[in-house]
């Protein structure tokens, strides 16, 4: 282990004195620096060693940028079996929505699973912005009566009305944002799973191809998106995501 220590402190002194020009510019997720940091706090030193400069090789020119995680250990494999059964209900939510919403692109359902694995977190904004923006689009909305939609793991979409309780929507919308944790971005990466298994089952009928590039370009980033152009057009969402024990 003394071997992996001093290997983990050389890279976090890379790390650190890597000129600011030269950031960012690794090919995939994690960074090599990243990947090769965890490889050496997850395994010996030669697996360790063997991966981080299989990895290095595949950061070229030639190569597309990817999500390209560390693999499991063990522990970390049988773990997994739990998550996966822990994350198993969003497939009954991703295939109600898709017999609700038919026209669900790729970045639909990937916008559904992130807001049923965070929430409204990713819109920590001003507040005041986050009033006035939202008292606009109460004005532009033409749904007839508030509808509460359930997209799992205690959340929901709240479509609203023009006359919806605004001071009751935005105090619930405030209450439910809080820090992911550890455990909400493992579950959030097994739920993506099991949506790619759905595609591959074609029980979800979006091209696969295409639809693993939109995937590993959203886990490349990882950062929240806008519905398509599609669903804006057919659907026209105008809602708020909240916890529903806020709510009531």
């Amino acid at each position: 282990m003394k071997l992996n220590n001093l290997a983990v402190k050389m890279i976090e002194k890379y790390q650190k004195d890597k000129p600011p020009q030269y950031r960012g510019r690794c090919l995939h997720y994690p960074t090599c620096s990243t990947y090769s940091k965890e490889c050496y706090q997850k395994f010996n030193f030669f697996k360790a060693s063997f991966l981080s400069f299989k990895r290095i090789l595949f950061c070229n020119p030639l190569n597309k940028k990817t999500y390209d995680p560390v693999p499991l250990t063990k522990k970390e494999k049988k773990e997994n079996k739990e998550l996966l059964k822990i994350a198993e209900p969003i497939k009954d939510i991703l295939l109600f929505h898709y017999k609700k919403y038919p026209q669900m692109q790729t970045i639909d359902f990937l916008k559904l699973i992130y807001q049923n694995s965070f929430g409204p977190n990713h819109l920590k904004v001003d507040v005041d912005k986050m009033k006035k923006y939202l008292l606009e689009e109460m004005k532009e909305t033409n749904k007839k009566e508030e509808i509460m939609e359930d997209i799992g793991n205690g959340y929901v979409r709240i479509y609203f009305t023009s006359h919806t309780d605004f001071e009751k929507l935005f105090s619930s919308f405030i209450k439910s944002m809080k820090e992911p944790n550890e455990l909400d971005y493992r579950l959030f990466y097994k739920k993506i799973e099991i949506f790619q298994l759905l595609i591959k089952k074609k029980q979800i009928k979006l091209e696969r191809k295409a639809s693993n590039k939109i995937i590993q370009d959203f886990l490349f980033n990882l950062a929240p998106v806008h519905h398509s152009t599609i669903y804006n057009d057919i659907y026209k969402p105008h809602y708020r995501i909240i916890k529903k024990e806020y709510y009531n």
